[in-house]
């Protein structure tokens, strides 16, 4: 008998997909994240369901002592924010780091 990590069957199945979900964003590859959407909705039975549970998953995956400044330092710079990664650098740090950095436009 396994034991439910969220206590409920369908956010236990969102979980995996929820994880997927997080690094195609950083990766901000779309058509991964529209794949998700995709194996979610087929997990939770529909849509608005897959939804609510990934946006369940996601927000008790997500640090409550972060602010949304600091969640989301990665955006200003995301390639450096990859490479510190990477490098094993811990996302929060990396976040920071990257936002002090200037970023590089894409050619």
């Amino acid at each position: 008998m396994t034991s439910s990590l969220t206590g409920d069957p369908v956010t236990d199945q969102l979980l995996p997909i929820a994880l997927q979900m997080i690094w195609a964003v950083r990766e901000q590859d779309p058509a991964a994240v529209a794949d998700l959407f995709a194996a979610a909705e087929e997990v939770a039975g529909d849509p608005v369901t897959a939804a609510r549970g990934l946006a369940v998953v996601a927000c008790a995956l997500c640090p409550d002592d972060l602010r949304a400044s600091q969640a989301l330092a990665w955006l200003a710079n995301p390639r450096e924010y990859h490479r510190l990664i990477v490098s094993g650098v811990d996302s929060v740090t990396a976040g920071v780091l990257a936002s002090q950095m200037p970023r590089e436009e894409v050619a």
